[in-house]
């Protein structure tokens, strides 16, 4: 008999490319609002072997750093509490994020690639509301009492992404604008099909539970270069045009050494690679 999988934030980025790539092993059921209703104040919730939680919202699209944190912070509250009382617990997987650790590296010079026990630090309510979110939830999932696993996304990108870097400046280059801003900044850049294999191989491996993953690539890359290597996906021959570096943190990239040592788990697909399968989607889908 398969395992049941619970998907919260299923029509998302991450979660609809889930949905595809688990529905052949696992039993998956999708925890959409359209269908489900509030996930902060829903009390119905199916029987499963497995929750993911990816639902969130982001401080983008007119959405308020209070409203960020207060939807984030209740619907994790409410999902652990009605799942706490089951006699068989389910496992959850908590979707937490680079932005937990990045003032930490610029205030406190915290080592870059970073590692899972780097602190949240909260020095901008507005900028940092994203992560205060996720950094709470961390604590709620962790005191519990459900047994789980924490992953810390940094940087996914790929087919079907909007409202970040690299979706967003395929869509600009291609329409001619070519402005570029923080081309100095550094990330780490993950395609979306090996985030699906690293959660995969945690979801059935052994030793792995009541611990906290950094899931990314090991690789820094400028935002520079990324959009040089869209203008080459593209084939357009200009240049980006550099404008004035922003103020956004100069530096991401995580240590991903426990992952790999728990489930031998590492990026496949290099950035020119991933780059080309988006572009590709995005020109056959527009």
């Amino acid at each position: 008999m398969k395992k049941r999988v619970l998907i919260t934030g299923a029509k998302g980025f991450v979660g609809s490319h889930l949905v595809n790539e688990l529905q052949s092993d696992y039993e998956v059921i999708s925890f959409v609002r359209e269908n489900n209703g509030d996930l902060c104040s829903c009390k119905s919730f199916p029987t499963v072997d497995i929750i993911i939680h990816i639902a969130g919202k982001i401080p983008h699209h007119g959405n308020k750093p209070y409203d960020v944190i207060k939807n984030n912070v209740l619907s994790t509250i409410n999902l652990c509490d009605n799942y706490k009382t089951l006699d068989t617990k389910p496992l959850i997987m908590y979707c937490s994020s680079a932005e937990t650790q990045v003032s930490a590296t610029e205030q406190f010079n915290y080592e870059i690639p970073t590692n899972e026990q780097c602190p949240f630090v909260m020095n901008n309510y507005v900028k940092m509301s994203y992560g205060a979110s996720k950094s709470i939830g961390e604590q709620i999932i962790v005191n519990s009492g459900l047994p789980y696993i924490i992953f810390k996304l940094h940087n996914v990108y790929g087919p079907g992404q909007y409202g970040q870097f690299i979706g967003d400046y395929i869509d600009r280059a291609n329409n001619g604008d070519y402005k570029l801003y923080g081309h100095n900044n550094t990330r780490s850049w993950l395609y979306i099909t090996d985030l699906v294999d690293a959660l995969k191989l945690l979801m059935s491996t052994k030793n792995v539970v009541n611990e906290v993953f950094n899931i990314g690539h090991s690789s820094e890359v400028s935002v520079l270069e990324v959009a040089r290597t869209i203008h080459d996906a593209l084939g357009i021959k200009a240049d980006p045009i550099i404008d004035i570096n922003d103020k956004n943190v100069t530096r991401r990239c995580p240590n991903i050494d426990k992952i790999y040592d728990f489930t031998g788990w590492k990026p496949k697909i290099n950035l020119a690679e991933g780059i080309a399968k988006t572009v590709k989607a995005y020109l056959e889908n527009r």
